[in-house]
């Protein structure tokens, strides 16, 4: 900003080589020779960083006279400011640079570009000299040092996160404290997030990519949160599918509680750069071609084009872009969708690659987060582990921040070796939710202990199964490991039905008690009992009722008619809670959801009001003697004059107190 100010009133970097001055013949050769280095190099450091700017405000035309330079600097520099100014695509670019340079000048000016690009990428990321001293640093200590710069040195706007300082948006509170020291920085985690925030100093567009549950969008959110940025609208998240259209993120115009009015309402994406947020895209890869078409100006040029309105959004300062991308494991490597439309974006990202966490960390990150369950910790890693396959067995992560997609893992991934079951793959997030369930009033030294874990593990990892061998084929691996009889397990999987007894506090079902709402508790009791308790239905309120304790959303799924809906509604009737039952379907609208506005005739508004007025009117007067008054409502109602049919209405009401009082006092 402060070069941009400067230069409005002052004349290019290299304009004063070419005036004519009494002390020119003492810098023609060498002095000079390394003057035009210098400057030239200035002028394209200011070009490459402000393209649309410098090439408008200067006068370029002088620097063609130096592609003729006996330094081949000097013409390094001028050939890559014109190619800038004149905005060649890289088959012009080369073919200008072959007329110019020979080829050994071109070898080894392009390696020297790489290694300046790498060095100011460190440079913009203002790497602290220190990083190993900083308190982001695993178990390292403080260590104060005359000359280096500790974390403690630096000014509350600012924040270290791995070594490199970024802003910080405002000071961070303790809800978002408790967010942060949730987050177990583990080795693999370290070297991600400081690729992260390199590339967050950098203001480059992030794609992270891994597997499902290796902690894409954790990363991001916990930078946000280092940063101030923990809740919207600093950062935003749009969870991108098949049906999502660039109306979500550019925005629509949408209509008021004024008749015939229209506002336009900006998307989100439309928010975070006009006012300088960060934005997540979840799924950049189930998005359909009109959302990406709307990304690759941004991505490219920093502009955001909104069809139909014609505006063309500058990026805003802090505005930060991040995405993320699924991809699966097979046959020892990875692959990702390929009818995916995102493709186009790729050469566009800075890519952080994330694998799945190794045994070692994935055992630091249950201590750390779950200290009361250090006893069983192992045994539950190991039944993870088993359940899983092979994907967590690997000792080394590897992630890479590059512009090519990699191909193949680092992790040499063996044949996998978990139970041949049908359902969704496993993850990190079904470990984190048993060992949750578990530490909820965990006593190590309770003879129900192995059960108690036995039970969540079920719930946690064969719920989702519908095939009841394959739910007992896992039952069978899980009871092995926790040293439970297979008579017991088949017990579990067969015969267990959980008992349900409803007391004046609280409801008891199974292993879990609900606390009962004391205003609907009468309601209750009057309410007849029509729902039948079997084996399978208990157990599935039981499985609800652990659901409801702990917070957890909850996905039903089966054919019509087998008891979902009624479950849920039985459930919150014994507990006395007030359920919402909404059917979805294909024509369902998040305004179903949320609200909204739409165009309604008044006179469907108005027509049960006139019935009810007419009903009410011919019950209380004679309707032969005011057929003129009737015909009075009618036309007010066919002429849409609400006004004075609100009149008339209430002029009747008024008449038949005064009527219904005369006749009680009579």
């Amino acid at each position: 900003p402060f070069a941009l100010r400067y230069f409005k009133n002052t004349s290019p970097v290299f304009q004063r080589l070419f005036l004519e001055s009494s002390d020119a013949s003492t810098v023609r050769y060498g002095r000079r020779r390394m003057k035009l280095r210098d400057l030239m190099e200035a002028a394209y450091r200011f070009l490459q960083k402000e393209q649309s700017v410098f090439r408008e405000l200067w006068d370029w035309s002088v620097c063609i006279p130096l592609l003729r330079s006996h330094d081949t600097l000097v013409r390094w520099y001028t050939s890559n400011c014109l190619a800038l100014v004149t905005c060649m695509n890289d088959e012009h670019k080369l073919s200008f640079l072959k007329k110019i340079f020979n080829p050994e000048e071109l070898i080894h000016f392009r390696l020297k570009l790489l290694e300046e690009s790498q060095l100011q990428n460190v440079e913009q990321a203002l790497v602290l000299a220190n990083p190993d001293s900083s308190f982001w640093q695993k178990e390292k200590e403080l260590q104060y040092t005359q000359g280096h710069i500790v974390s403690g040195d630096l000014s509350a706007n600012v924040v270290a996160v791995c070594g490199i300082v970024l802003p910080r948006v405002q000071l961070v509170s303790e809800e978002q404290e408790n967010t942060t020291s949730s987050f177990v920085l583990v080795e693999s985690a370290f070297t991600h997030l400081q690729n992260l925030a390199v590339a967050v100093a950098y203001q480059r567009p992030v794609l992270l990519e891994g597997p499902i549950g290796c902690g894409k969008t954790a990363l991001i959110e916990y930078l946000a949160a280092v940063t101030g940025r923990s809740k919207p609208p600093h950062i935003l998240k749009v969870q991108l599918g098949d049906q999502t259209d660039s109306k979500t993120l550019l925005g629509m115009y949408r209509c008021t509680d004024v008749p015939g009015e229209f506002v336009w309402q900006p998307g989100t994406l439309t928010q975070a750069v006009t006012k300088g947020y960060w934005v997540l895209l979840e799924d950049i890869d189930y998005a359909p071609l009109d959302v990406i078409s709307v990304l690759i100006p941004l991505l490219e040029k920093k502009e955001l084009l909104i069809p139909g309105r014609g505006d063309c959004l500058k990026v805003a300062s802090g505005f930060q872009f991040f995405a993320t991308r699924r991809i699966f494991s097979c046959g020892g490597g990875w692959y990702r969708q390929q009818s995916s439309h995102a493709a186009l974006l790729d050469k566009y990202w800075t890519k952080i690659h994330l694998d799945n966490m190794s045994k070692g960390e994935l055992k630091e990150v249950l201590q750390r987060r779950y200290p009361n369950l250090a006893a069983v910790t192992d045994h539950l890693l190991d039944i993870y582990i088993h359940l899983t396959g092979d994907k967590y067995q690997a000792s080394e992560n590897s992630a890479s921040v590059s512009r090519h997609t990699p191909k193949h893992s680092s992790e040499s991934i063996s044949e996998n070796k978990k139970p041949n079951l049908e359902g969704r793959e496993l993850s990190l997030r079904d470990l984190l939710n048993w060992c949750s369930r578990i530490a909820y009033k965990f006593d190590s030294n309770s003879s129900t202990m192995a059960v108690n874990i036995f039970q969540e593990a079920l719930d946690c990892f064969t719920a989702m199964l519908s095939n009841q061998g394959s739910r007992q084929k896992m039952a069978k691996i899980i009871g092995t490991k926790l040293n439970i009889s297979k008579k017991k397990v088949e017990f579990f999987c067969e015969l267990y039905k959980p008992e349900i007894l409803m007391r004046e506090q609280e409801v008891s079902v199974g292993r879990v008690q609900l606390v009962r709402k004391q205003t609907q508790t009468l309601t209750v009791r009057r309410a007849k009992q029509t729902f039948a308790a079997t084996r399978p239905s208990a157990v599935l309120i039981e499985q609800l009722a652990v659901c409801v304790v702990k917070g957890e959303p909850v996905l039903l799924v089966g054919e019509t008619g087998t008891g979902k809906t009624s479950t849920v509604q039985y459930l919150a009737h014994i507990t006395g809670h007030q359920l919402r039952v909404i059917n979805m379907n294909q024509q369902s609208d998040t305004a179903d959801l949320l609200g909204g506005y739409k165009p309604v005739d008044n006179k469907l508004i108005w027509l049960p009001l006139r019935e009810s007025f007419e009903e009410l009117f011919s019950q209380t007067f004679s309707r032969k003697k005011n057929q003129t008054f009737l015909g009075h409502i009618q036309t007010c109602y066919r002429q849409k004059r609400w006004h004075d049919l609100l009149k008339l209405m209430q002029h009747i009401h008024k008449s038949a107190i005064t009527k219904e009082a005369k006749e009680s006092a009579s």
